[in-house]
């Protein structure tokens, strides 16, 4: 959190407390004959007494009157009802037996010259919400207000104002009520049917006041809808716009003028007033200073477009300020998400990539078997067609054993076979014996007597008679071959021939270039086609990212101007301020479309 923000917030808990110790238990006693207009049905009403000051410390303001409305606990039920069934705010459903369920609160507080009678009907309505709804009447208003005869009611309050004014120890203006709220919310979060983190604050005129600076000074006060409080007091002293804020408290500013022996009430007059009897209200926890305070929690802020009271102009300032922080805090929690929506892809991509590395390990090892396993299979079907072959090799040499009789007049068959494997080995080392068959050459071998000198010489020579007839061919292959390699004058019929051949080739070329320019201006259209295409879908992409980022915001911080009214209080800012504290106390859906119309930023 920025510095200055610690700054604002100390100054306004000092401000406050005014040396009297937060360390006290909240002090709650039942009052009894209170009175009050009849309960709606169905509802439940506590009227209590809130001690929010020490022993020594105590005055007649000590005791703050205390109204909460609630929907009846299920042991506050009729036992001649049936049996009844609830639902709490997790939307499971629980029986009437079980514990006290934990609703959100919610606290309602007046305008001036008024009690925490003008908030029934809301305390009511918010009660049948499922809230447990809380008001108090103001530091002399309502039954803290010692009426004089003769004398308007909310004279009572501004006397005690001019008192401060002249030097009393008390500070009724906002500080000492903001004290009491915080004893409230103390109270409240001991309650067992109250959510200690849905409490909300919210209040009108006076009440808003109190419900934007109470919202700055407790942390635990989770959401704040200011109607027509927020306002700056310095830019209304600086901008000559303070006149709506004199003529509500009229009493007390004339008394403060006459004190300072001035006619009029001026800019000055003012200035002084504020720092006497809220010290620090102008510049130290101003609107500018403080209200950024409340980020990134909640935060209405409702206001008519021409209220005199809060000029829309001051308003809109402190809001301007207040608005970089939930930027801040909503890209924070966006840059959250995405960076766990990495995590999260990033190790689906990891398990993916294991199990498809697993999967491919798999597949390997089975094909790696398989093809063990083919070889295998080859090596012994090898195996056994050479068996096969050898064992056939075996019966036809015994057949021909067996065939072999005594006085056949055939040549000895053992030597034929014999013979036969001679030749075959003098095969492989690569002797080559012609056209003779085996069984010739085997003959030959057997009966060498049977070839004479005179053969051998007329083999020889025809065998050079055919080398000299294969060279004489050869010669005269040569001599053609030769005769064809010499160049030759090209005819007229054969130059246009290749003439137009080679313009064909050029043509050809010329269209291949022509094509592959063509198709090299189509890749660069593509690629401009497409870097465009990228360009406006990042450019869309980071407009999706900007209007939800600022719908984010705007959930989180609403300033809601209704237009053309003034210091007032109207029903569709009431609508307005339902529905945010919905939003997040009771997880609605949002704002509706009506008063989004009116939410200035």
């Amino acid at each position: 959190m920025d510095p200055n923000l610690y700054t604002a917030i100390d100054a306004l808990i000092s401000a406050v407390c005014r040396g009297r110790s937060r360390i006290i238990r909240p002090i709650v006693v039942p009052v009894v004959d209170r009175r009050r207009s009849p309960i709606g049905p169905g509802l439940k009403v506590e009227d209590l007494d809130l001690c929010t000051e020490s022993q020594e410390c105590r005055t007649s303001q000590a005791w703050v009157p205390l109204r909460i409305i609630r929907m009846p606990h299920s042991h506050e039920r009729g036992t001649d009802d049936a049996p009844q069934h609830l639902t709490d705010n997790s939307g499971s459903a629980c029986s009437a037996e079980q514990d006290v369920i934990r609703r959100p609160a919610v606290i309602l507080l007046h305008p001036t010259g008024t009690n925490m009678d003008w908030q029934r009907s809301k305390q009511e309505d918010y009660a049948r919400g499922g809230y447990i709804a809380a008001a108090i009447d103001c530091r002399y208003h309502g039954e803290r207000a010692q009426e004089v005869k003769g004398q308007p009611v909310r004279h009572v309050y501004e006397d005690a104002l001019i008192r401060a004014w002249r030097g009393g120890e008390e500070r009724p203006f906002l500080l000492d009520n903001i004290w009491d709220i915080m004893h409230l919310v103390d109270y409240l979060l001991t309650r067992p049917d109250v959510d200690p983190s849905r409490v909300g604050i919210t209040g009108y005129s006076l009440g808003g006041m109190h419900a934007w600076l109470a919202g700055v000074a407790d942390p635990r006060i989770a959401v704040v809808a200011a109607v027509s409080g927020v306002q700056g007091f310095e830019y209304a002293i600086k901008n000559k716009v303070f006149q709506g804020r004199v003529d509500s408290l009229s009493h007390f500013f004339a008394a403060v003028a006459t004190d300072l022996g001035q006619s009029k009430v001026e800019a000055s007059t003012v200035k002084k007033a504020w720092d006497r009897v809220a010290p620090g209200l102008v510049g130290s926890f101003d609107a500018p200073q403080s209200l950024p305070c409340i980020a990134p929690r909640p935060l209405m802020v409702a206001t008519g477009e021409v209220d005199p009271r809060c000029p829309l102009q001051g308003v809109l300032e402190a809001c301007h300020l207040t608005r970089p922080l939930y930027v801040q805090h909503v890209t924070g929690i966006r840059e959250e998400r995405r960076q766990i929506q990495l995590a999260i892809q990033k190790a689906e991509e990891e398990v993916l990539l294991a199990r498809l590395k697993q999967q491919e390990e798999l597949r390997v090892a089975q094909q790696k078997a398989e093809e063990e396993l083919q070889l295998e299979l080859q090596r012994q079907k090898e195996e056994k067609a050479l068996e096969l072959k050898r064992q056939q090799s075996l019966d036809n040499e015994a057949a021909i054993l067996e065939g072999d009789a005594p006085g056949s007049g055939e040549p000895g068959t053992c030597e034929m076979i014999i013979a036969r494997h001679e030749a075959k080995e003098e095969e492989s080392r690569g002797v080559v014996r012609g056209n003779t068959s085996e069984e010739e050459d085997a003959s030959k071998k057997l009966n060498p007597s049977s070839t004479s000198p005179l053969s051998e010489k007329e083999d020889t020579g025809e065998t050079l008679a055919g080398a000299a007839a294969q060279s004489l061919d050869l010669a005269e292959e040569k001599k053609q071959g030769h005769e064809e390699e010499q160049p030759r004058e090209m005819t007229l019929m054969e130059k246009l021939k290749y003439a137009e051949e080679e313009m064909a080739r050029e043509q050809e070329a010329r269209r291949q270039r022509s094509l592959e320019e063509e198709a090299e201006k189509r890749r660069l259209r593509a690629e401009r086609i497409e870097a465009e295409r990228r360009r406006l879908a990042a450019e869309a992409a980071a407009e999706k990212e900007r209007q939800e980022m600022e719908a984010d915001v705007r959930k989180l911080m609403v300033v809601y101007v209704e237009p053309g009214v003034g210091h007032t209080e109207t029903a569709s800012m009431n609508k307005a301020v339902r529905e945010f504290m919905d939003l997040y106390l009771l997880h609605g859906e949002g704002l509706s479309e009506s008063s989004r119309r009116n939410q200035f930023m």
